[in-house]
């Protein structure tokens, strides 16, 4: 990316990229707000409600079944970091089409469009969290943090898991478009097999350390670990396998866009 001038001399590239990354974002949440009645409000219980839902039947249903800790708080601690990882990655997906008119202005690449969608889920989703754990909290649940580093540092993990997923399919996406549809009904299947709705060790034995294959579940069991100080996770559970998953998506992803970035932008 060229150098861009101004008053005080040129631009370096961080800086244009900072700023088309910033309007990027401010023109997504415009968008957003200008589609959903009643602006935020209407987002945030959007994106909730079915994790709301979810977490009250299987409260429900499941409330004496895992001891020593509040059920729907813990299937709340599943559902809510995958579905930020899964809407980070299903919209960055959808961006380079969405933005396509854009790429006419030099300064503005894929990858741009990406980044500031993904950067709009988290802070979707952190609102959403928040409001949660409130509402819990009113109705006399203990909500406190066991280990509130550890909860940042997994909120943020999954978020780049599901940028480094947006950034690959993506560009994947463009190349051979039944990327998209089968990425959306693979979703469907590590949703069932990811822990989010039951714990690790309801899975057999026997069967676990091939369970263990799927990343989203290490990524869930430290979350929960991390919020509740009385759950133990599975001793399968990995912080460097998951390392090595969000390293490998991210890295693929930005290969690809540096490969196929002047493509991307022609087609």
């Amino acid at each position: 990316m060229h150098n861009q001038l101004t008053a005080d001399g040129p631009r370096s590239s961080w800086t244009v990229m900072r700023s088309v990354i910033h309007a990027l974002f401010l023109r997504e949440a415009v968008t957003r707000l200008s589609l959903g009645r009643g602006g935020w409000v209407w987002i945030i219980i959007e994106q909730g409600e079915h994790i709301v839902l979810l977490v009250v039947w299987h409260g429900i249903i499941q409330h004496h079944m895992i001891p020593g800790v509040n059920v729907p708080l813990f299937i709340g601690l599943g559902l809510l970091p995958y579905y930020m990882m899964k809407s980070t990655a299903l919209r960055g997906l959808d961006a380079i089409p969405a933005n396509r008119a854009l790429f006419v202005y030099r300064q503005i690449k894929p990858i741009d469009a990406v980044i500031a969608r993904a950067i709009l889920e988290a802070l979707i989703y952190l609102v959403v969290g928040t409001v949660l754990i409130l509402a819990f909290a009113l109705c006399g649940v203990d909500v406190s943090i066991g280990h509130p580093l550890q909860v940042i540092g997994m909120f943020v993990l999954f978020w780049l898991f599901g940028l480094g997923l947006a950034l690959t399919l993506s560009v994947a996406a463009e190349l051979v478009h039944e990327v998209a549809s089968i990425a959306r009904m693979t979703f469907g299947i590590v949703y069932y097999a990811s822990s989010a709705l039951y714990p690790s060790s309801w899975i057999p034995v026997s069967w676990q350390p091939v369970y263990f294959l799927n990343p989203v579940v290490h990524a869930i069991e430290l979350m929960r670990a991390g919020y509740l100080g009385s759950y133990r996770p599975n001793s399968l559970a990995s912080f460097t396998y998951l390392m090595t998953w969000i390293g490998a998506w991210l890295i693929t992803g930005l290969f690809l866009h540096v490969r196929f970035g002047k493509r991307l932008v022609e087609r």
